[in-house]
């Protein structure tokens, strides 16, 4: 990993099969009653099989849309290894482990041929398999999961549909790699388009990717390098350029890059017995079929349905009325960012809304965006609390934990200290019904932005919601734009008494009510 222009030589290749798997067999050295087990493998075709034999690429991305066989082949790559290398060792990943295992999945699927080809015993607990000389392959989960890596010594690691996974998540498996196998060290990513994921940066950042989100036919499968500069990932087509322009050490840490963009058309297996799923994907709804039939990455969420920036009118702050009541609500969060571990960490939002009752329209008038310390965190609540008014209202999530719950028992006294009013937002519905008010909202057409340059942020965010839980997106934005709807709708808001400081002392004892 991280060498110019490495030259390396696999001990066995997968050829271009035309008939059926009986040749598969014979060519891995395994039983003919095999060949049900292993006859979604072949035949190959020659984009499958280019990515069977890529032992020369550190990280490799394959698929683009859906049918390619990218789970299949890259069983079929594991195998080979198993059989080509007595040190080989691998693992599967995937976001969450009921994504491993349910049906139709990697690892009942792997099972079938890992055991069927290669004699393996199954541990179904433990989600792994050993071979009769030595080799290991385990299936593991990355969510909140680093600490099972550590001290692995893997060959490659596969990422099954890697859209689903976070950046920083998968960047960390490349430090996981190591082993005393012949075979090279890889990082396979076998993915369907996301426009909202860190893949599809990366293939515009390579060069790969047309204007409308396809796939450049001179750029298919040429591979390109890929290098860490100040935190940011720079593609360029040749190790030279980048030794020229960041240095021989930053050429020397680069990694071999490649894409292949392949399909339905790429899968022989489907279109010989499968012709049926061929027709289904031909007549998906316009959106998925740019999407999965054939591989458009810039296909947006937004014709799902959930938010569409059409929805919402973009206005002059003079456009808003006077008097509304007004929240800034919150959703914090207090890591920084880390160049090696987690390059992308969740922000701490504050959107500022107001609602006006008598039209019925919601105002999102500003947004304050940080990643940073809890103490930097605080003071940027403060700060713009002084600068918002004490007019406004700061909207807090309350959290699970007892730590959470102290935390922000500590922030509400500080506010209360200088002078401003604090909302509690509950965050134990979830995210959907907390945001379903809101996107009934945009829906009707009755949602305002205020001109600002969060504005695109804000917008991409939201396009972006599809109503899961998925830690491959964000929602830091969702969750304090729908806490402002909620407190601004249904919160009951104590009235602003004001007076000077001698008709107080007038008042003396009196009561104020």
């Amino acid at each position: 990993m991280g060498n110019t222009a490495p030259k390396r030589r696999v001990r066995k290749q997968v050829k271009h099969y035309e008939t059926n798997a009986i040749e598969l067999c014979d060519y891995l050295g395994i039983e003919h009653d095999t060949v049900e087990q292993l006859q979604f493998h072949a035949p190959l075709s020659k984009k499958q099989e280019m990515f069977c034999n890529d032992y020369e690429n550190d990280i490799i991305v394959y698929g683009g849309q859906v049918g390619s066989g990218k789970t299949q082949v890259s069983i079929l790559r594991m195998l080979i290894g198993v059989m080509t290398d007595p040190n080989y060792a691998a693992c599967i990943t995937r976001e969450s482990k009921v994504q491993l295992k349910g049906s139709g999945a990697i690892f009942p699927t792997a099972t079938k041929v890992f055991e069927h080809a290669a004699n393996a015993s199954t541990n179904k607990l433990e989600l792994a398999w050993s071979f009769p000389e030595g080799q290991e392959i385990k299936a593991l989960h990355l969510w909140d999961n680093q600490n099972d890596y550590q001290g692995q010594q893997n060959t490659a690691y596969y990422c099954d549909e890697a859209t689903q996974c976070k950046e920083e998540d998968v960047i960390y498996l490349l430090s996981r790699l190591r082993s005393r196998a012949k075979m090279p060290h890889q990082l396979i990513l076998a993915t369907n388009p996301l426009y909202d994921s860190f893949i599809r940066i990366w293939l515009e950042k390579a060069g790969y990717l047309d204007e409308e989100g396809f796939c450049k036919p001179d750029m298919d499968s040429v591979p390109v390098y890929m290098a860490r500069v100040n935190g940011e990932w720079e593609f360029r087509k040749n190790w030279e350029d980048l030794e020229e322009e960041f240095g021989e050490d930053t050429a020397n840490d680069a990694y071999s890059f490649v894409f292949y963009s392949a399909g339905v058309d790429d899968n022989p297996y489907i279109r010989r017995y499968l012709p049926d799923y061929i027709r289904k994907l031909d007549n998906l709804p316009d959106l998925e079929k740019r999407m999965l039939r054939h591989g458009c990455w810039y296909a947006k969420p937004e014709a799902s349905g959930w938010f569409k920036e059409s929805w919402v009118k973009v206005i002059e702050p003079s456009q808003v009325p006077l008097g509304l009541k007004t929240v800034r609500c919150y959703d914090i969060a207090a890591t920084l960012p880390d160049k090696e571990v987690n390059k992308n960490p969740d922000w701490t939002r504050g959107v500022k809304a107001a609602y006006d009752k008598e039209t019925g329209i919601f105002y999102v008038l500003d947004m304050v965006s940080e990643r940073n310390r809890p103490a930097v965190i605080q003071k940027l609540i403060e700060d713009t609390a002084q600068k918002d008014g004490k007019g406004v209202y700061v909207g807090l999530p309350k959290d699970p934990g007892a730590g959470a719950i102290e935390s922000l028992a500590n922030k509400i006294a500080r506010l209360a200290k200088l002078g401003f009013r604090t909302l509690v937002s509950k965050t134990r519905k979830s995210k959907f019904e907390r945001a379903e008010g809101f996107l009934i909202a945009a829906q009707n057409g009755t949602v305002c932005l205020v001109k600002g340059d969060w504005n695109k942020t804000f917008i991409d965010e939201w396009q972006g919601y599809d109503g899961t839980n998925s830690r491959s997106k964000k929602d830091d934005i969702v969750d304090s734009t729908a806490d402002c709807y909620n407190h601004l709708i249904n919160a009951m808001f104590v009235p602003t008494v004001t007076y000077n400081k001698t008709r107080a002392q007038q008042m003396k004892g009196s009561t104020l009510i």
